[in-house]
């Protein structure tokens, strides 16, 4: 179970790390006038607003798995 909490935290950090390097390929193709100026505001607002729900995920995800962490040293040094 540990195993499958700690996989959550990396699959919400390898979505951020997607987005945010979207953004960026997105920002260099506006510099390039390969998409509209228009655009770029639109997928700014989008992306903060996917990366910070992203980020909350993360943060509970991580504290679950902190959470379990601790107990479980919790129930093995009790048991010794």
């Amino acid at each position: 179970m540990d195993f499958l909490a700690g996989l959550e935290v990396w699959c919400y950090s390898g979505m951020i790390g997607s987005l945010l390097s979207c953004y960026a390929v997105d920002r260099a193709a506006v510099k390039r006038n390969l998409l509209p100026n228009w655009y770029l505001p639109i997928r700014t607002s989008a992306t903060t607003v996917a990366t910070l729900s992203l980020g909350c995920s993360l943060y509970l995800a991580w504290s679950k798995m902190s959470q379990r962490a601790k107990a479980a040293r919790g129930r093995t040094g009790s048991d010794s």
